[in-house]
């Protein structure tokens, strides 16, 4: 298992506090259903009103074959406090759709991106040359940081307020 430990500011903001950024592990499922997550934090990542995470996620985890739907975890100490996956669209394999959760105390220090940057790597070596995300419109930051990084991704509007970004890798 690769391991990729990357300096990052705690929640309490002690910089010599470290985020380790590694593959989904079967035994990381009560890990991320234990994540810290408001409601405004849940309805964001799941486009629905629910005080926890949706049954139907954990069992999702369970599917990573690490080809067609792959994630990677975010560790501070044994805490997991991000999470972030693709999985391949079916009829059109070279392109896949992102996912990303992070904790409460830890969103807006960088987690996200060090997720995304790993995620998008692996997906580029299997052969996947763009992603899709799925943004509520009032979702400021996560639309910053999509513009930041892809300056160039195309968003149209969806169904439910969302915008529908395309990211080319």
């Amino acid at each position: 298992m690769t391991r990729l430990m990357v300096p990052a500011a705690s929640p309490t903001g002690d910089t010599a506090s470290a985020v380790g950024v590694r593959p989904y592990e079967d035994g990381d499922r009560e890990g991320v259903l234990g994540m810290r997550l408001s409601p405004l934090s849940l309805y964001r990542r799941f486009f629905a009103g629910t005080p926890r995470i949706p049954a139907f996620y954990a069992e999702t985890l369970g599917r990573v074959d690490r080809w067609d739907r792959d994630a990677l975890v975010a560790v501070a100490d044994t805490e997991i406090v991000g999470i972030a996956e693709y999985t391949r669209d079916a009829t059109l394999p070279e392109l896949a759709d992102l996912a990303v959760m992070v904790a409460d105390p830890w969103q807006r220090r960088g987690v996200a991106r060090r997720l995304v940057a790993g995620l998008t790597a692996l997906a580029r070596t299997r052969g996947i040359d763009g992603l899709r995300a799925d943004v509520l419109a009032d979702n400021h930051a996560a639309r910053a940081a999509i513009g930041r990084v892809w300056p160039h991704a195309a968003a149209a509007h969806g169904e439910d307020g969302a915008l529908l970004y395309r990211i080319p890798l």
